[in-house]
């Protein structure tokens, strides 16, 4: 099941997963009228979790924890 931006936006609101009073500072870099920045980084987040999901699998399947762990850490941050 792939799910859209918006749908995993929503799933992660209703677990409680976002920090937002981390996500808060970068409101600091909003233009005057413009865009929520943490829209974006969340957006970022969610189309690269597959990516990085699978390379945790390959990972795993291959025994490379170089890889383990760089991807680990990317979906985490």
């Amino acid at each position: 099941m792939t799910l859209t931006t918006e749908e995993g936006s929503r799933n992660l609101l209703q677990h409680g997963v976002i920090e937002w009073s981390v996500l808060g500072s970068f409101l600091a870099f909003r233009k005057p009228g413009g865009p929520d920045p943490r829209r974006r980084i969340i957006k970022i987040y969610l189309d690269s979790a597959p990516m990085l999901m699978e390379a945790i699998k390959t990972a795993i399947s291959t025994a490379d924890g170089t890889l383990l762990s760089k991807s680990a850490h990317s979906l985490k941050a």
